[in-house]
């Protein structure tokens, strides 16, 4: 499925989502949102959230009021309730947590997030941005740059610090600003399959593969040309990680770093075993 560059409208992004979703078949039993929230003028107001789905239930973390910046979390499943969830929400017509969220989110951007390093998650990521509509009216929010404290509860060098890790578990935060100030992002994690590590050898290239779906999904192309490839699978351990050989002939080890690897719902990314979940 094709998706538009961007959505103006929350119907339109919605049901795309829902039929990107079911179209690529991502096994998620839920999604955790979450939401910050800081004080401006005196009120509450949304600073900043995110929608992660997953195929594991997250435990939520209970609600943290540091005075002027309020985190909260809510777990949502199975998948169908979190997707029904989402578009009052974008609409400000639901609460987090007991929390009321009245912010409206009109327009939504997305990219696909392949650098590894970069994700919350250890897998390729889809990312959508869902703006919300009081930036359009140059209504920043306004981050509070003071320490961020509150007794029994972890403390943050600023509020941009504490969103950057409890909304999208950034650790090493290094901006005094937050990772995306007013938008709510919606997280679809690439949890089909993944490349966990490859290893070059005479003749062969070895490449540990961890996957979710049926291994007849999976399917090597070796894009050397004239390359003839042998292949087969071994499980590795219960996890379904799974080993594959390819064994081919016109392989030399100058080319190895030019063979690409185009495999069927699997990420283009190396994730180094000391990484791996």
């Amino acid at each position: 499925m094709k998706l538009p560059a961007s959505f103006s409208d929350i119907r339109g992004f919605t049901n795309d989502l829902h039929t990107f979703i079911a179209t690529n078949r991502f096994d998620y039993r839920g999604g955790i949102f979450r939401v910050a929230m800081t004080l401006q003028n005196g009120v509450m107001r949304f600073a900043e959230g995110c929608l992660l789905f997953q195929r594991e239930k997250i435990a939520c973390i209970p609600k943290a009021d540091y005075g002027e910046v309020l985190f909260l979390e809510e777990w949502i499943e199975p998948l169908s309730e979190a997707e029904n969830f989402l578009p009052p929400f974008l609409s400000g017509q639901r609460s987090i947590a007991g929390q009321k969220i009245t912010t409206q989110f009109t327009r939504t951007d997305w990219y696909h997030q392949n650098a590894v390093e970069f994700v919350m998650t250890g897998w390729r990521e889809w990312r959508f941005l869902s703006r919300a509509d009081f930036l359009d009216r140059n209504e920043n929010i306004q981050l509070t740059q003071e320490l961020l404290t509150r007794k029994g509860l972890t403390p943050h060098l600023t509020a941009g610090h504490a969103i950057a890790d409890k909304i999208f578990g950034e650790k090493k935060w290094e901006s005094i600003s937050s990772p995306h100030s007013g938008h709510f992002v919606t997280i679809l994690p690439e949890t089909r399959a993944r490349l966990l590590s490859g290893e070059w050898r005479p003749g062969s290239l070895h490449i540990e593969i961890e996957a979710n779906i049926s291994l007849m999904a999976l399917s090597p192309v070796n894009a050397s040309a004239g390359c003839i490839c042998r292949q087969y699978f071994r499980l590795s351990d219960r996890r379904n990680r799974l080993r594959r050989s390819i064994n081919g002939f016109l392989l030399r080890f100058q080319m190895a770093r030019m063979i690409m690897l185009n495999i069927k719902y699997l990420s283009s990314q190396r994730i180094p075993k000391n990484e791996r979940s």
